[in-house]
């Protein structure tokens, strides 16, 4: 058997003071807030680019000037993940989905990285984006994010 899913982008958003936008999300199911990075379905009829760029608006209220792909699961998974490095954030908010309890929290990148190995971060893909966004940034420095 198998399971097949919608696309879902993901996004390493840096502000201008090199903060990771990470997200506070309310889930139902759970009954619980739970961390994350801005995220989801790249269902509209638009590049999986445009997709995330979307995301990153309906979630954190800003557009990124760059925004680049980083990370795509290998073609013959039937649940593709997108990862994405956005920086040089302009306000420009889309109205979110309905029923989304969403706080953005502008963190330090080590706290992040420490929040993901530590298990405070329950999505793996999640945890390993900003893992390796911490593991570029320390081997390339800030160039590989804001040039």
């Amino acid at each position: 058997e198998f399971v097949y899913r919608v696309p879902t982008v993901v996004i390493l958003a840096f502000d201008n003071k090199k903060r990771l936008l990470l997200t506070k999300e309310y889930k139902e199911l759970g009954k619980k807030y739970i961390w994350h990075l801005p995220c989801g379905r790249a269902d509209k009829p638009v590049s999986i680019k445009a997709n995330a760029q979307a995301e990153l608006r309906e979630e954190t209220g800003f557009r990124a000037k760059k925004i680049k792909l980083v990370y795509a699961t290998p073609k013959h998974f039937t649940y593709p993940l997108y990862g994405f490095l956005a920086s040089g954030l302009i306000s420009d908010p889309l109205p979110g989905d309905p029923g989304e309890d969403i706080q953005v929290i502008p963190t330090d990148l080590n706290k992040a990285k420490n929040l993901a190995l530590s298990g405070k971060i329950e999505d793996p893909f999640v945890a390993y984006l900003i893992a390796c966004a911490w593991y570029l940034i320390k081997t390339k420095g800030w160039k590989a994010v804001y040039k």
